[in-house]
């Protein structure tokens, strides 16, 4: 793996910063949100895998909050051996208010290994019932959405980015949480230019008699 691959020097650092340049470069190609969330999660999961990790199990997902405070894993990139849940709902009751504020404020998420952190009950079960070892998750935040029917430039909790182990703990180096984060970042910008399309079109199709 890139991160324990290397010693987190100057080269370290610039073939990071290639890295996301690239990403930025696919997914800015693209207005589909659809097409853009697959390159997201596929990029992050070769990233993190690593055969310094025994056995390493990674997936990567994009969840997505929805209206009713519950959310959907709208996108995921696998290892073999991984349960799929592309697509599943979940309702989560311990992702509560504060949460979505801490997450709103640009909390990460860091757990190294669920069987060593004091987790919740409902919440640790969940983990397990996911396949879930440790997990890093990054909030991915918008402006300029409609929410409710209101304009806000006040950021907006979109949904999360999250890469989850199975094989056992993970010690979340700083560089790797900072990728996820500046990742997080570029798909914030590609999901307003999406948007931004997104409306034209239906701009123009009013105007078209």
């Amino acid at each position: 793996m890139l991160f324990n691959r290397l010693s987190g020097s100057e080269i370290d650092l610039k073939e990071i910063l290639a890295r996301i340049r690239m990403l930025a470069d696919q997914i800015h190609q693209s207005l589909e949100v659809s097409e853009i969330l697959k390159i997201i999660v596929s990029e992050v999961r070769k990233t993190l895998e690593s055969d310094v990790y025994d056995g390493l199990r990674l997936r990567a997902i994009i969840y997505r909050f929805l209206d009713d405070g519950d959310g959907v894993i709208k996108e995921e990139s696998v290892s073999h051996g991984w349960k799929p849940i592309l697509g599943q709902l979940i309702y989560h009751p311990c992702f509560n208010a504060t949460w979505v504020e801490q997450y709103r404020d640009g909390y990460v998420g860091v757990i190294e290994y669920i069987n060593t952190t004091t987790l919740d009950p409902c919440y640790k079960k969940l983990l397990i019932d996911l396949q879930i070892r440790a997990n890093l998750v990054v909030p991915i935040l918008v402006n300029n959405q409609e929410v409710d029917g209101v304009s806000s430039t006040y950021p907006h909790l979109w949904g999360l980015l999250i890469a989850h182990q199975w094989s056992g703990p993970r010690q979340w180096s700083a560089l790797e949480i900072e990728y996820l984060q500046l990742v997080a970042a570029e798909l914030r910008i590609a999901l307003g230019e999406a948007e931004r399309h997104q409306r034209r079109v239906i701009s123009c199709q009013k105007l078209t008699p």
